[in-house]
């Protein structure tokens, strides 16, 4: 597993979030900054490729999936407007000047879905973390496809461990291996964080020091292969900030003829 970190065992749990003031509301149907695809209603396979869990089928209704995880520039908005917390690495809150468009990391999993209450008054529309079948159907669209790309493995189509050596590079640098829903880097670069939370198989949610685990998708610039895969799900404690992990979100859009959020 990249990072070194092993399965359910998460680090010591960092301090809560910073709280957040209210961001001003725009006008609706301002475009989302990481940009909206629409994702048709289908059926997914799940669980997680490697797990002892059984598969199952899902049904997803449409929605609009972000073009890109969520880069640098983008929550440092929301960090300047709301006094957030920023990712670790930052120096003096603020992101190295070479890398604006690399996928942000290093934030829990509620400050991404911060992030996102934020961001729906920014644009008028309901913005959220997707849920693992929502995410599964943006990277493998209705051929249920292995990879973003496909079915065949392709070790020059991501940004994965023996690509560039763990190195976390710029959104969009695989142009020509977008997921079918038109997503970029659905594999390798970063995990990216989902609203679901980790159960076991016996439907009980997985803990660490009383801290429920979430899951994440996708793999990230340290992962092998295997965490590649559309299926491939790893879970860590929620309040975990990590360098290679970051998210992306969705779009609902009662206008637009799209499902109201639940």
């Amino acid at each position: 597993m990249d990072g070194g970190q092993t399965p359910n065992q998460g680090a010591a749990p960092p301090p809560s979030p910073t709280a957040q003031s209210e961001p001003q509301s725009t006008t609706a149907g301002t475009p989302a900054p990481a940009g909206e695809l629409p994702v048709a209603s289908g059926v997914v396979t799940l669980d997680g490729e490697g797990t002892d869990f059984p598969l199952r089928r899902e049904t997803v209704e449409p929605f609009a999936i972000a073009e890109t995880e969520v880069t640098n520039e983008q929550y440092n908005e929301f960090v300047k407007e709301t006094g957030g917390k920023p990712p670790k690495d930052w120096n003096r809150g603020e992101y190295p000047a070479d890398i604006p468009n690399n996928p942000v990391a290093g934030v829990s999993w509620q400050e991404a879905v911060d992030y996102c209450d934020w961001l729906s008054k920014k644009i008028g529309a309901t913005v959220r973390l997707p849920s693992e079948k929502e995410w599964v159907l943006a990277a493998a669209g209705p051929q249920n496809f292995q990879f973003p790309w496909g079915n065949e493995w392709n070790p020059r189509a991501a940004n994965h461990k023996e690509e560039k050596g763990g190195v976390i590079i710029a959104v969009k640098s695989y142009p020509d291996f977008r997921s079918p829903s038109g997503a970029y880097d659905m594999a390798g670069n970063v995990w990216e964080w989902v609203s679901d939370d980790a159960l076991d198989q016996n439907g009980k949610q997985l803990t660490t020091g009383g801290v429920k685990h979430k899951i994440i998708k996708g793999g990230s610039a340290g992962a092998e292969r295997k965490y590649l895969m559309n299926r491939a799900r790893y879970d860590l404690p929620m309040n975990t900030r990590l360098g290679w992990i970051g998210f992306r979100y969705v779009v609902i859009r009662n206008n637009a003829g799209l499902p109201a959020a639940p």
